[in-house]
Protein backbone atom coordinates (compact mmCIF):
# COMPACT_ATOMS: atom_id res chain seq x y z
CA UNK A 1 0.00 0.00 0.00
CA UNK A 2 1.57 2.79 1.10
CA UNK A 3 0.17 6.81 1.40
CA UNK A 4 0.35 7.21 -2.54
CA UNK A 5 -0.87 3.53 -3.47
CA UNK A 6 1.35 3.72 -6.24
CA UNK A 7 3.94 0.67 -6.94
CA UNK A 8 6.94 2.27 -8.53
CA UNK A 9 6.35 5.63 -5.29
CA UNK A 10 9.50 6.37 -3.44
CA UNK A 11 6.63 7.49 -0.71
CA UNK A 12 7.34 5.20 2.72
CA UNK A 13 5.19 2.15 2.84
CA UNK A 14 2.93 0.93 5.38
CA UNK A 15 0.61 -1.41 6.64
CA UNK A 16 -2.54 -1.18 8.85
CA UNK A 17 -4.87 -2.77 11.49
CA UNK A 18 -8.23 -2.82 11.76
CA UNK A 19 -8.17 -0.13 14.08
CA UNK A 20 -5.94 1.83 11.81
CA UNK A 21 -2.46 1.11 13.99
CA UNK A 22 0.69 0.76 11.95
CA UNK A 23 1.69 -3.12 11.51
CA UNK A 24 4.85 -2.42 9.07
CA UNK A 25 6.34 0.47 7.79
CA UNK A 26 9.03 0.65 5.79
CA UNK A 27 11.07 4.42 5.19
CA UNK A 28 12.22 4.45 1.02
CA UNK A 29 13.74 8.45 1.78
CA UNK A 30 16.05 10.34 3.86
CA UNK A 31 15.05 13.64 4.35
CA UNK A 32 16.78 16.46 4.59
CA UNK A 33 15.83 20.00 5.41
CA UNK A 34 17.72 23.32 6.28
CA UNK A 35 17.07 27.02 5.64
CA UNK A 36 19.66 29.11 3.79
CA UNK A 37 20.04 32.72 2.51
CA UNK A 38 17.10 33.79 0.67
CA UNK A 39 19.01 34.42 -2.61
CA UNK A 40 21.08 30.90 -2.06
CA UNK A 41 21.21 27.76 -4.44
CA UNK A 42 20.88 24.64 -2.86
CA UNK A 43 21.82 21.16 -3.85
CA UNK A 44 22.09 17.81 -1.90
CA UNK A 45 24.44 15.28 -3.14
CA UNK A 46 22.43 12.25 -3.80
CA UNK A 47 19.01 13.76 -4.14
CA UNK A 48 17.29 13.54 -7.65
CA UNK A 49 15.82 17.46 -6.99
CA UNK A 50 16.55 19.96 -4.02
CA UNK A 51 12.78 22.41 -3.50
CA UNK A 52 13.14 25.93 -2.02
CA UNK A 53 11.07 28.54 -1.05
CA UNK A 54 12.49 31.61 0.36
CA UNK A 55 14.97 30.67 2.86
CA UNK A 56 13.57 27.16 3.79
CA UNK A 57 14.91 23.99 1.50
CA UNK A 58 14.28 20.09 1.09
CA UNK A 59 15.38 17.44 -0.35
CA UNK A 60 14.59 13.49 -0.54
CA UNK A 61 17.60 10.94 -0.77
CA UNK A 62 17.12 7.36 -2.10
CA UNK A 63 19.31 5.19 -0.01
CA UNK A 64 19.80 1.27 -1.08
CA UNK A 65 17.49 -0.76 0.46
CA UNK A 66 18.29 -3.67 2.44
CA UNK A 67 17.10 -5.40 5.28
CA UNK A 68 18.92 -3.18 7.75
CA UNK A 69 18.93 0.82 8.80
CA UNK A 70 21.00 2.75 6.56
CA UNK A 71 23.78 4.75 8.24
CA UNK A 72 25.09 7.93 6.30
CA UNK A 73 26.50 11.10 5.65
CA UNK A 74 24.54 13.53 3.52
CA UNK A 75 26.35 16.31 1.61
CA UNK A 76 24.49 19.60 1.08
CA UNK A 77 26.16 22.67 -1.43
CA UNK A 78 25.13 25.73 -1.23
CA UNK A 79 25.99 29.16 -2.67
CA UNK A 80 25.38 32.88 -3.64
CA UNK A 81 26.13 34.68 -6.53
CA UNK A 82 27.49 37.44 -6.34
CA UNK A 83 27.81 40.88 -9.00
CA UNK A 84 31.10 41.19 -10.31
CA UNK A 85 32.98 44.95 -10.45
CA UNK A 86 33.40 45.77 -13.60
Amino acid sequence: AGSTGQANSAADEYATNALNQYTSKENNTVKVLGTAAASATVAVGGAPSTTKKDRVWGADIVPPNNDNAVKGTATVYAGRARALAG
